[in-house]
Protein backbone atom coordinates (compact mmCIF):
# COMPACT_ATOMS: atom_id res chain seq x y z
CA UNK A 1 0.00 0.00 0.00
CA UNK A 2 2.99 2.63 -0.90
CA UNK A 3 -0.01 5.39 -1.76
CA UNK A 4 -1.45 4.51 2.13
CA UNK A 5 -1.85 8.71 3.80
CA UNK A 6 -4.21 7.64 6.68
CA UNK A 7 -4.69 5.08 9.11
CA UNK A 8 -6.84 4.78 12.17
CA UNK A 9 -7.87 1.54 13.93
CA UNK A 10 -8.53 3.33 17.25
CA UNK A 11 -11.55 2.66 19.59
CA UNK A 12 -11.32 -1.92 18.90
CA UNK A 13 -10.08 -4.57 21.00
CA UNK A 14 -7.02 -5.45 18.83
CA UNK A 15 -3.94 -6.94 20.76
CA UNK A 16 -0.47 -7.78 20.63
CA UNK A 17 2.07 -6.05 19.63
CA UNK A 18 2.64 -3.42 16.86
CA UNK A 19 4.47 -5.69 13.91
CA UNK A 20 8.58 -5.36 14.34
CA UNK A 21 8.93 -5.68 10.28
CA UNK A 22 8.30 -2.15 9.33
CA UNK A 23 11.16 -1.62 8.00
CA UNK A 24 10.36 -0.48 4.97
CA UNK A 25 8.49 2.99 5.00
CA UNK A 26 5.81 2.05 2.78
CA UNK A 27 4.52 -0.19 5.36
CA UNK A 28 3.56 2.95 7.22
CA UNK A 29 1.40 5.74 6.35
CA UNK A 30 2.70 9.40 5.56
CA UNK A 31 0.42 11.52 7.52
CA UNK A 32 -1.74 10.22 10.04
CA UNK A 33 -1.68 6.77 12.40
CA UNK A 34 -3.96 6.17 15.10
CA UNK A 35 -3.78 3.20 17.45
CA UNK A 36 -5.55 4.82 20.22
CA UNK A 37 -8.20 2.90 23.01
CA UNK A 38 -7.15 -0.72 22.28
CA UNK A 39 -4.87 -3.07 24.26
CA UNK A 40 -1.55 -3.02 22.04
CA UNK A 41 1.35 -4.23 23.68
CA UNK A 42 5.31 -4.46 23.55
CA UNK A 43 7.62 -1.01 22.79
CA UNK A 44 6.61 2.00 20.50
CA UNK A 45 8.67 0.92 17.84
CA UNK A 46 11.39 3.65 16.83
CA UNK A 47 10.68 2.86 12.86
CA UNK A 48 7.80 5.86 12.94
CA UNK A 49 11.26 8.40 12.54
CA UNK A 50 11.11 7.09 8.95
CA UNK A 51 7.74 8.48 8.33
CA UNK A 52 9.16 12.19 7.72
CA UNK A 53 5.92 13.22 6.59
CA UNK A 54 3.84 12.02 9.75
CA UNK A 55 1.61 15.03 11.20
CA UNK A 56 -0.26 12.67 13.89
CA UNK A 57 0.43 9.91 16.04
CA UNK A 58 -2.24 8.43 18.56
CA UNK A 59 -1.54 5.56 20.57
CA UNK A 60 -3.22 6.20 23.75
CA UNK A 61 -5.20 4.16 26.09
CA UNK A 62 -2.81 0.97 24.97
CA UNK A 63 -0.75 -1.32 27.35
CA UNK A 64 2.45 0.14 25.48
CA UNK A 65 5.82 -0.14 27.11
CA UNK A 66 9.36 0.78 27.62
CA UNK A 67 10.34 3.88 26.93
CA UNK A 68 9.71 6.79 24.55
CA UNK A 69 11.93 6.29 21.14
CA UNK A 70 14.27 9.15 21.13
CA UNK A 71 13.80 8.57 17.20
CA UNK A 72 10.50 9.83 17.32
CA UNK A 73 12.35 13.79 17.36
CA UNK A 74 13.26 13.15 13.60
CA UNK A 75 9.63 12.77 12.55
CA UNK A 76 9.91 16.67 12.33
CA UNK A 77 6.26 16.94 10.50
CA UNK A 78 4.61 16.06 13.86
CA UNK A 79 1.75 18.23 14.41
CA UNK A 80 -0.14 16.08 17.27
CA UNK A 81 1.62 13.36 19.36
CA UNK A 82 -0.57 11.50 21.55
CA UNK A 83 0.80 8.57 24.25
CA UNK A 84 -1.32 9.05 27.18
CA UNK A 85 -2.17 6.27 29.17
CA UNK A 86 0.16 3.63 28.47
CA UNK A 87 2.75 1.50 30.75
CA UNK A 88 5.90 4.09 29.38
CA UNK A 89 8.89 4.32 31.55
CA UNK A 90 12.09 6.00 31.23
CA UNK A 91 12.40 9.94 31.04
CA UNK A 92 11.40 12.31 28.69
CA UNK A 93 13.61 11.88 25.64
CA UNK A 94 14.87 15.51 25.12
CA UNK A 95 14.46 15.17 21.63
CA UNK A 96 10.84 15.72 21.21
CA UNK A 97 12.28 19.66 21.74
CA UNK A 98 13.03 18.96 17.95
CA UNK A 99 9.52 18.93 16.87
CA UNK A 100 9.22 22.52 16.06
CA UNK A 101 5.80 21.86 14.40
CA UNK A 102 4.02 19.93 17.37
CA UNK A 103 0.58 21.59 18.31
CA UNK A 104 -0.08 19.05 21.13
CA UNK A 105 1.86 16.83 22.91
CA UNK A 106 -0.05 14.17 25.75
CA UNK A 107 2.25 11.94 27.99
CA UNK A 108 0.31 11.41 31.27
CA UNK A 109 -0.78 8.77 32.76
CA UNK A 110 2.47 6.85 32.35
CA UNK A 111 5.10 5.92 34.89
CA UNK A 112 7.92 8.36 33.02
CA UNK A 113 10.29 9.56 35.58
CA UNK A 114 13.12 12.20 35.49
CA UNK A 115 13.00 16.15 35.07
CA UNK A 116 10.92 17.95 32.42
CA UNK A 117 13.78 18.54 29.94
CA UNK A 118 14.63 22.45 29.08
CA UNK A 119 14.06 21.11 25.25
CA UNK A 120 10.72 21.22 25.68
CA UNK A 121 10.55 25.17 25.79
CA UNK A 122 11.81 24.47 21.82
CA UNK A 123 8.33 23.69 21.15
CA UNK A 124 7.38 27.43 20.35
CA UNK A 125 3.76 26.38 18.39
CA UNK A 126 2.83 23.90 21.01
CA UNK A 127 -0.41 24.91 22.54
CA UNK A 128 -1.52 22.04 25.12
CA UNK A 129 1.23 19.93 26.71
CA UNK A 130 0.19 17.10 29.47
CA UNK A 131 2.68 15.57 31.52
CA UNK A 132 -0.31 14.64 34.02
CA UNK A 133 0.43 11.69 36.32
CA UNK A 134 3.92 10.38 35.92
CA UNK A 135 7.05 10.33 38.52
CA UNK A 136 8.50 13.66 37.17
CA UNK A 137 11.09 15.27 39.35
CA UNK A 138 12.91 18.91 39.82
CA UNK A 139 11.23 21.73 38.99
CA UNK A 140 9.25 23.47 36.39
CA UNK A 141 11.81 24.51 34.12
CA UNK A 142 12.39 28.27 33.40
CA UNK A 143 13.08 27.55 29.90
CA UNK A 144 9.76 26.10 29.29
CA UNK A 145 8.33 29.61 29.63
CA UNK A 146 9.66 30.11 25.86
CA UNK A 147 6.78 28.56 24.47
CA UNK A 148 4.84 31.15 24.08
CA UNK A 149 1.51 29.90 22.53
CA UNK A 150 0.77 27.36 25.58
CA UNK A 151 -2.74 27.47 26.65
CA UNK A 152 -3.18 24.09 28.18
CA UNK A 153 -0.67 23.35 30.83
CA UNK A 154 -0.97 19.72 32.78
CA UNK A 155 1.13 19.01 35.14
CA UNK A 156 -0.88 17.31 37.81
CA UNK A 157 0.05 14.30 40.19
CA UNK A 158 3.78 14.38 39.64
CA UNK A 159 6.40 14.93 41.86
CA UNK A 160 8.08 18.83 41.54
CA UNK A 161 9.25 20.95 43.91
CA UNK A 162 10.57 24.23 43.70
CA UNK A 163 8.61 27.64 43.03
CA UNK A 164 6.16 28.15 40.34
CA UNK A 165 7.67 30.59 37.85
CA UNK A 166 7.07 34.28 38.50
CA UNK A 167 6.36 35.31 34.74
CA UNK A 168 4.55 32.65 33.83
CA UNK A 169 1.87 34.48 33.27
CA UNK A 170 3.55 37.07 31.32
CA UNK A 171 5.45 34.59 29.10
CA UNK A 172 1.90 32.30 27.93
CA UNK A 173 -0.47 34.85 27.42
CA UNK A 174 -3.15 32.68 26.41
CA UNK A 175 -3.30 30.57 29.11
CA UNK A 176 -6.56 28.85 29.54
CA UNK A 177 -6.06 26.12 31.76
CA UNK A 178 -3.13 25.63 34.37
CA UNK A 179 -2.97 22.33 36.58
CA UNK A 180 -0.35 22.18 38.82
CA UNK A 181 -1.75 20.20 41.64
CA UNK A 182 -0.07 17.27 43.70
CA UNK A 183 2.58 17.95 43.60
CA UNK A 184 5.43 19.26 45.94
CA UNK A 185 5.78 23.38 44.82
CA UNK A 186 6.52 25.29 47.44
CA UNK A 187 7.60 29.45 47.47
CA UNK A 188 5.63 32.14 46.92
CA UNK A 189 2.41 33.35 45.42
CA UNK A 190 4.27 36.04 43.86
CA UNK A 191 2.93 34.91 40.17
CA UNK A 192 -0.79 35.50 40.77
CA UNK A 193 -0.18 38.99 40.21
CA UNK A 194 1.22 38.41 36.60
CA UNK A 195 -1.31 35.42 35.81
CA UNK A 196 -3.51 38.93 35.36
CA UNK A 197 -2.26 39.16 32.04
CA UNK A 198 -4.33 35.87 31.00
CA UNK A 199 -7.14 37.32 30.21
CA UNK A 200 -9.33 33.66 28.99
CA UNK A 201 -7.68 32.12 32.01
CA UNK A 202 -10.38 29.36 33.13
CA UNK A 203 -8.96 26.76 35.33
CA UNK A 204 -6.61 27.44 37.88
CA UNK A 205 -5.73 24.88 39.96
CA UNK A 206 -2.71 24.83 42.52
CA UNK A 207 -4.29 22.12 45.26
CA UNK A 208 -2.35 19.91 47.52
CA UNK A 209 1.31 21.44 46.76
CA UNK A 210 3.46 23.11 49.90
CA UNK A 211 2.82 26.69 48.64
CA UNK A 212 3.17 29.16 51.18
CA UNK A 213 2.06 32.72 51.73
CA UNK A 214 -0.74 35.22 52.19
CA UNK A 215 -3.71 35.42 49.53
CA UNK A 216 -3.05 38.65 47.73
CA UNK A 217 -5.46 41.50 47.28
CA UNK A 218 -4.02 40.86 43.03
CA UNK A 219 -6.69 37.96 42.63
CA UNK A 220 -8.70 40.55 41.89
CA UNK A 221 -7.06 41.47 38.90
CA UNK A 222 -7.28 37.59 37.39
CA UNK A 223 -9.15 37.23 34.78
CA UNK A 224 -13.23 37.24 35.15
CA UNK A 225 -13.80 34.36 32.74
CA UNK A 226 -12.05 32.25 35.46
CA UNK A 227 -14.86 29.30 36.76
CA UNK A 228 -12.39 27.63 38.65
CA UNK A 229 -10.17 28.26 41.73
CA UNK A 230 -8.43 25.64 43.60
CA UNK A 231 -5.75 26.73 46.49
CA UNK A 232 -6.51 23.88 48.80
CA UNK A 233 -4.75 21.95 51.29
CA UNK A 234 -1.52 23.90 50.77
CA UNK A 235 -0.02 26.37 53.80
CA UNK A 236 -2.04 30.01 53.07
CA UNK A 237 -2.45 32.35 56.10
CA UNK A 238 -4.23 34.47 57.35
CA UNK A 239 -7.26 36.40 55.21
CA UNK A 240 -9.16 36.01 52.33
CA UNK A 241 -9.31 39.31 50.48
CA UNK A 242 -12.11 41.21 49.97
CA UNK A 243 -11.28 41.65 46.55
CA UNK A 244 -12.16 38.30 45.56
CA UNK A 245 -15.86 38.83 45.23
CA UNK A 246 -14.28 40.88 42.08
CA UNK A 247 -14.35 37.17 40.01
CA UNK A 248 -18.26 36.61 39.39
CA UNK A 249 -16.94 34.40 36.75
CA UNK A 250 -16.34 31.79 39.25
CA UNK A 251 -18.20 28.30 39.74
CA UNK A 252 -15.93 26.76 41.78
CA UNK A 253 -13.52 27.96 44.39
CA UNK A 254 -12.19 25.42 47.35
CA UNK A 255 -9.57 27.42 49.65
CA UNK A 256 -10.04 24.12 52.24
CA UNK A 257 -7.19 22.83 54.34
CA UNK A 258 -5.05 26.23 54.74
CA UNK A 259 -4.22 28.51 57.68
CA UNK A 260 -6.77 30.97 57.13
CA UNK A 261 -7.97 32.48 60.44
CA UNK A 262 -10.07 35.78 59.59
CA UNK A 263 -13.65 35.47 59.76
CA UNK A 264 -16.04 34.93 56.94
CA UNK A 265 -15.69 37.46 54.87
CA UNK A 266 -18.92 39.94 52.90
CA UNK A 267 -17.62 39.50 49.68
CA UNK A 268 -18.58 35.93 49.00
CA UNK A 269 -22.45 37.46 49.24
CA UNK A 270 -21.58 39.34 46.01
Amino acid sequence: MSSLVKVSLAMNNLSGSFPSDTDHPCMLPRQFMSLSMNHLTSSITPNFARCSQLQVLSLSYNNFGGSIPSELGNVTGLNFLYLRANQLTGTIPASIGKLSKLNELDIGHNYLQGAIPEELGNLLDVQYLGLTKNNLTGSIPMALLNASKISSLYLTKNNLIGSVPATLGVSWPQLEILNIRTNMLSGRLDFINPLSNCRNLQYFMLSKNKISNFLLDSLENLSTTLNYLYLNSNYIKRRIPSTIGNLYGLIDLDLGFNELMEKYHQSFQR
